[in-house]
């Protein structure tokens, strides 16, 4: 498989629930197709907007070179209750990445553009910290205070308009620390706290 081809081609909601029950946590996530470099892969821009919009219906099949229109598709929302649309925007970027492509950049300053209009706050996770530092790999709780993440924060901050305290860089999991690594658990559940304060927050000013 291509590593740099996005795994997801269908947008889908997630649901947590509480301890195996059949309750959920009220909130829930949703996951898109990525932002790619070339024009017919990845994610169409308009696709992106419908989405924040809450015009975009679960199970749609993403066109890279085709957005979503209204035009005898059972996936288009036509008028999105409160809860269909997005209350909070997460831009997912790689910290082991050399740079940004051009285009990549450009996808995502109009997500972030459309975001501001509809007053939809936004912040990036910063992943794989943990590959382009060994103090971030030792000991994630030194992860703020390590040089080469905050000079990365400091480059896609300035790449892509994100402000630098919107960023939250995390240690991604693996087989060896899926259990009994309380800072990683620490340091994502946070990362999740403060996600859900900025949906929170948004919700409460509709």
């Amino acid at each position: 498989m291509d590593e740099s081809k996005s795994f997801t081609n269908e947008y889908k909601t997630y649901k947590i629930r509480k301890d195996q029950s059949d309750d959920c946590f009220p909130f829930v996530f949703t996951d898109t197709m990525g932002l790619e470099p070339l024009k017919d892969q990845g994610i169409h821009v308009e696709d992106l907007v419908l989405i924040l919009k809450g015009h975009v219906r679960d199970g749609y099949k993403f066109n890279a070179s085709s957005p979503l229109t209204d035009t005898n598709s059972k996936f288009y929302n036509p008028s999105p209750a409160p809860e269909d649309k997005v209350h909070l925007l997460v831009c997912v970027l790689p910290a082991h990445s050399p740079t940004l492509h051009s285009s990549v950049i450009e996808k995502i300053r109009r997500m972030r553009s459309v975001a501001r209009d509809l007053n939809i706050p936004h912040v990036a996770v910063l992943t794989h910290c943990d590959l382009i530092n060994t103090e971030a790999k030792a000991n994630v709780q030194n992860i703020f205070h390590v040089k080469d993440i905050l000079d990365k924060i400091r480059e896609y901050g300035a790449d892509v308009g994100f402000d630098e305290n919107h960023f939250f860089p995390v240690r991604n999991y693996c087989m060896k620390y899926h259990q009994g690594n309380e800072g990683m658990d620490t340091l994502v559940l946070s990362t999740l706290k403060h996600m859900l304060n900025y949906a929170d927050n948004f919700i409460h000013t509709l």
